[in-house]
């Protein structure tokens, strides 16, 4: 995708790093020639960035710049790591080009944003991968002025999510759940009681956090899960389906093109032909 300024290269999401050929292609020692943010949900294990290496923690971003080795090392596979990668070039943007120049603000990564930021994330990599135009320009600068909003956030000395702003246990708790169980048809007093709230409760604080009820955020969470296996995966749509618990392919079909503005077939497609990074070849043994 070519663009005056800012490019995104290329925008995924790995629901969960396990199984040979999708651990060797995303723990491979790797550089680029362009900025890599990874931004971790969750799961066991280390993030080699450089000459440090950090245990990963849901919530936390990390800029590995170009030229620099990065790699991850997946530790527990009951645990499996959860993550968004984006990779990125702003040689021909000078305002962001300075921001990523600053010697600074490099040296202020890992970020803590909190995992209510996996909402943001998921929205620029939807309008990424979608085949309209203007979806794919609003990504670029709704990107750019994330990277804005941590410049500021560092050069005000202050922490991009504030005290008391992080998750509450509850919410952890309910999206451990919903992670657990994103193939099976569960319902929200369940939820609720599983972790000793009411469903008003849990109702608010999915709200106030994310601005969406509890179950749009399952619906969401499992929409996610499939692009993800749609490009980290050779199963076919009809097993993608089952996998994540849909009663029919069809079904699955419109509820993933409401989601995302492409059918599985088509968004499993496009990926692939527009990819720089010959990415499905880390589907092969």
């Amino acid at each position: 995708m070519a663009w005056d300024g800012l490019t995104i290269e290329d925008i995924v999401f790995v629901h969960s790093l396990r199984g040979r050929p999708l651990v060797h292609w995303h723990t491979r020692r790797h550089t680029h020639e362009a900025h890599e943010f990874h931004f971790f949900l969750g799961g066991s294990g280390r993030f080699e960035n450089g000459n440090t290496t950090h245990t990963i923690t849901g919530g936390h971003l990390f800029l590995s710049p170009p030229g620099v080795i990065h790699q991850i090392h997946p530790e527990d596979p009951e645990q499996p790591i959860a993550y968004y990668a984006v990779l990125f070039d702003a040689r021909e943007d000078e305002d962001v080009s300075a921001i990523l120049d600053d010697r600074g603000f490099l040296g202020s990564f890992p970020v803590r944003l909190g995992t209510r930021q996996r909402l943001l994330f998921e929205d620029l990599k939807n309008k990424f991968a979608h085949p309209d135009a203007y979806r794919n320009n609003a990504a670029r600068h709704q990107f750019a002025s994330f990277v804005y909003d941590l410049y500021a956030a560092f050069v005000e000395g202050r922490r991009v999510v504030a005290d008391g702003d992080e998750y509450s246990v509850h919410l952890d708790r309910a999206i451990a759940l919903f992670q657990r169980r994103i193939a099976e048809a569960v319902r929200l007093p369940e939820i609720a009681g599983a972790i000793g709230i009411t469903p008003e409760h849990l109702i608010r604080l999915f709200s106030d956090r994310f601005g969406v009820t509890p179950m749009q955020y399952f619906r969401r969470l499992r929409m996610e899960t499939a692009g993800s296996m749609l490009i980290n995966s050779r199963l076919s749509i009809k097993e993608i389906s089952y996998e994540l618990g849909f009663s029919n392919p069809f079904h699955f079909s419109r509820s993933f093109k409401a989601f995302s503005g492409a059918s599985p077939r088509e968004f499993r497609r496009d990926y692939y032909r527009r990819n720089p990074m010959e990415y499905s070849t880390k589907l092969t043994d």
